[in-house]
């Protein structure tokens, strides 16, 4: 008999396409997947790990895992393969990571097509989004494109030069990376399409057969330019942080940079962006692109060496020297539409002193644009204007007043004699530009044709760029104050004081204003862009705060502890409750086909699925449980009570009182995932039938909140019931 690797081998070199089989060798990792076929489930243990497989009488097939141990010290120990792959396999795959040698050979992603998929998959593709795909992996000279092993959806692969990585854990933060060096490179986000990223991709699967599954339609070349900065995904892939953030970020202001990255949309990158990207590039300069928060990392010396020789538009300088070239990144640049191919652009510090086209934001982050004609007040501090309290600003010459005005786009063609004199700029009232020349007695008028003299000065109104926004709409207020929307219906105000955020009414937003010296013009100002810019209040349970794009995660449900990634998986007390509360479910899952077709064999198995999918799927409806006995103290409570020491206490709530109120408010399961019914005869109340039939199976969830406005959500909510007496819960035809 063969070994389980010599097996694998031989099986890819019979079945699969020739170029596939050729890259598995016994140092590679790979998966094996075993069809039930007409076995019935077994388990056992191994190496103190349990493991299930089945088995007809004559043969026993199980699935195979190479290396043990994968995410943190792979081993593994080759013995003779003891059944027919030939006849059991379903499907084999390998990540690309040579485990013996610890070096990535290559990562790949997968893109799914919709066909085959549930109505709900996250990442299903349509025909044409699959196309968008892959036309922009096209041209990316490095990438490989193949069909999925249905031959629906697209596998890419970017081949390397062995590339060292210590475990799985690595080669999967390798990915990570390059999945947003894809999309710098192309200006597509991969990141929003992909199913998976850089992890097991399928070389056979039963269901190629009859198919064009994995036919190669375009050879790449191999990736030599690896992102610099891919151990930041170390921590997304352990699941300690859910979008990597670059280790420049000091401790103490990572939330203020969570808001702030959260405040922006993707802006889709035009050609200007890219052209950017192609200088760094040739120039052999040390930056990436930050494909979780839609942002270049980079030197700012770097950047003004771009600016330079690329002709950008408005004015950029730094006082940093690039001393540490290579090893040194000091900013990070959020691409803008308006206009194309400029950038707004922050220090990593907070507070840090930079040149004269640097402000400070209002959340304290020194801040410039970029590639961008500049605001009368950089450009005015650029060539040492100085902004009276009007905010006009004086110049000594009008010499350096003339280049102010120049860089917003108009002439002041003044005589030479004038270029001495002390000259005002300030922006009128309809929007252009006020040139104001100290007169002499001695001037010639036909010097000064177009200009006209008012108490001793020489004045002109001059059409010029002036409309430039300090920041897209309201951000600089969103440290201060917020106003909230859910997308169709408007929840009032926040404002932020000290580290919470409270609800005000709009008069004490006002006044929060104007206790920051803000006029009562600005005032409304402000106010009305924060209504034109609300942030959008969003539950996604156990996803981080900020979403971006103006998605405010606010009190959703979280895990209080982050799962464990690494093994060994120990969960023996989870075991025995999932054990004596699935008890009553073994008999009836034995005789279910869909159980038998998918291998859940008792009522244990079931409820770890129904967690697995409360946790991984909280959007996804769940059947209702109930759990009774006329017994006291027989712990069916036990489940409910268990799985509450995981969430925080937004995720999970009581649903007695919301189930049964006659005035139908709930308020309390908005950013539930998981709510209990808990001793509660519901047969006996008015409606609370019809509300646990549509709370548990709709897609959406109506919250009406007391003394609040009704409106509809994505449905969270999945019911556990807990009772004495049976007859206790609704049972639908």
């Amino acid at each position: 008999m063969p070994t389980k690797t010599e097996a694998i081998k031989n099986f890819l070199t019979d079945f699969t396409h020739e170029d596939l089989a050729s890259r598995y060798h016994f140092g590679m990792e790979v998966q094996v997947n075993v069809a039930q076929d007409s076995g019935e489930r077994i388990e056992g243990e191994f190496k103190g790990r349990m493991w299930h497989g089945y088995s007809n009488g004559d043969e026993q097939w199980k699935a195979i895992r190479i290396p043990w141990g994968a995410a943190t010290d792979p081993h593994f120990e080759d013995s003779k393969m003891v059944y027919n792959l030939a006849t059991h396999a379903e499907a084999i795959g390998m990540t690309g990571w040579n485990w013996e040698q610890r070096i990535s050979k290559w990562v790949a992603f997968d893109f799914d097509d919709i066909a085959g998929h549930a109505e709900g998959h996250a990442a299903k593709l349509t025909g044409q989004e699959l196309l968008e795909v892959q036309e922009a992996a096209c041209k990316l000279p490095w990438i490989t494109i193949r069909k999925s092993s249905g031959g629906q959806g697209l596998h890419l692969y970017v081949f390397l030069n062995d590339v060292p990585t210590a475990n799985h854990t690595e080669h999967a933060a390798l990915g990570r990376s390059i999945l947003g060096k894809m999309s710098a490179d192309t200006g597509f986000d991969f990141s929003i399409k992909v199913d998976a990223c850089g992890g097991n991709m399928w070389v056979f699967h039963r269901k190629m057969k009859g198919s064009d599954g994995l036919a190669l339609i375009k050879q790449g070349e191999v990736l030599t330019d690896i992102p610099i900065n891919w151990c930041d995904h170390l921590d997304v892939i352990k699941k300690k942080r859910r979008r990597s953030i670059p280790s420049q970020i000091k401790e103490a202001d990572r939330t203020a940079f969570e808001e702030l990255t959260g405040q922006r949309s993707r802006t889709k990158l035009d050609d200007i962006h890219k052209k950017l990207f192609d200088y760094l590039r040739e120039s052999k300069v040390s930056w990436w692109w930050d494909n979780d928060r839609w942002m270049l990392v980079c030197h700012t010396f770097d950047l003004k060496k771009a600016h330079e020789d690329l002709n950008f538009r408005g004015i950029f300088d730094t006082l940093a020297i690039g001393k540490r070239k290579g090893e040194d990144w000091n900013c990070y640049a959020f691409p803008l539409s308006d206009p194309t191919g400029a950038w707004s652009i922050r220090r990593f510090s907070e507070g840090v002193a930079e040149s004269k086209c640097w402000e400070q934001d209002a959340a304290g982050w020194t801040q410039c644009f970029y590639n961008r004609d500049p605001s009368l007040r950089i450009a005015s501090r650029a060539y040492d204007g100085i902004e009276d309290e009007k905010g006009d600003y004086h110049f000594n010459e009008a010499e350096t007043a003339t280049a102010t005005a120049r860089m917003l786009g108009a002439d002041l063609k003044l005589p030479l004699w004038a270029c001495s004199r002390n000259t005002i700029i300030k922006q009128h009232k309809d929007g252009r530009l006020a040139v104001h020349v100290k007169r002499e007695p001695t001037d010639q008028y036909s010097d000064m044709q177009g200009w006209r003299e008012d108490k001793g000065w020489w004045k002109k109104l001059f059409y010029a760029r002036l409309t430039q926004t300090e920041e897209a709409g309201n951000m600089n207020l969103d440290s201060i104050i917020r106003h909230l929307s859910t997308g169709g219906s408007d929840c009032g105000w926040v404002v932020k004081s000290d580290t919470k955020w409270t609800s005000e009414p709009l008069q004490h937003v006002k006044i929060a204003l104007k206790a920051r010296d803000m006029s009562e013009k600005e005032v409304n100002k402000s106010l009305g862009s924060c209504v034109l810019e609300p942030w959008l209040l969003v539950s996604e349970p156990f996803q981080e705060e900020y979403l971006g794009g103006r998605r405010w995660n606010r009190e959703a449900a979280q895990f209080r502890y982050l799962p464990q990634q690494e093994e060994p998986f120990n969960h023996g007390t989870w075991d025995l409750i999932l054990k004596h509360c699935g008890l009553g479910l073994d008999n009836a899952i034995k005789e279910d086909g869909w159980c038998q077709v998918n291998g859940v064999a008792t009522g244990e198995d079931y409820l770890r699925l129904w967690i697995a999918s409360l946790f991984q799927y909280p959007k996804y409806p769940l059947p209702y449980l109930f759990l009774y006995s006329k017994a006291e103290n027989t712990g069916k409570s036990t489940l409910h009570e268990a799985l509450s020491l995981l969430i925080n206490n937004t995720g999970y709530a009581r649903a007695d009182t919301a189930i049964t109120s006659v005035q139908s408010f709930n308020g309390e399961l908005a950013k539930a995932v998981l709510c209990v019914i808990q001793e509660t005869d519901i047969t006996k109340s008015v409606g609370a039938r019809n509300r646990i039939k549509d709370w548990v199976t709709s897609l959406q969830f109506p919250v009406h909140p007391k003394n609040g406005t009704p409106y509809l959500i994505d449905n969270t909510t999945h019911y556990i019931h807990t009772a004495n007496d049976p007859r206790e819960c609704p049972i639908f035809p």
